[in-house]
């Protein structure tokens, strides 16, 4: 948990300002008043939620706008599914084409009827999951 904002960007601003292209200077990291901001501008950035039922289309818009942020070369327009293909089976089908270019796609597990996507490289999974199993998070993948 991020308790010093200022101590956290100090650390990490390389990443803020290479990789993120936010913030030119530690004054910057007040526009982030709390731990929940942080959470939900990563979210809106890097990861989607998607209802069990969920569109295709929309799932697959998700993904090409979390990408953008990444530049994973992950030819998200090539991916053909029908429109009217279930939910589950739809990730399990964009989780096959992305892992075939050697990335996952991920669910945090919450219990819940919606997913929790990420897209992270296959190499950093077992990290991911070893990392998040300490503060008691589960993920899958599909493929």
């Amino acid at each position: 948990m991020v308790t010093d904002f200022h101590a956290f960007y100090r650390k990490h601003a390389d990443w803020f300002q290479d990789e993120l292209g936010v913030y030119k200077n530690e004054d910057d990291v007040d526009n982030f008043a709390d731990e929940e901001t942080l959470a939900n501008w990563f979210h809106l950035e890097f990861s989607s939620v998607v209802d069990w039922k969920e569109c295709i289309d929309e799932i697959l818009a998700q993904l090409e706008g979390i990408n953008e942020n990444l530049g994973y070369p992950l030819d998200i327009e090539e991916i053909e599914i029908d429109t009217e293909e279930e939910t589950f089976k739809a990730l399990q089908m964009i989780g096959t084409h992305f892992s075939a270019r050697g990335y996952h796609l991920i669910d945090l597990e919450s219990g819940g009827d919606s997913y929790y996507l990420f897209i992270a490289p296959i190499k950093d999974y077992d990290r991911l999951v070893e990392l998040g199993g300490q503060i008691g998070f589960r993920f899958s993948t599909y493929e």
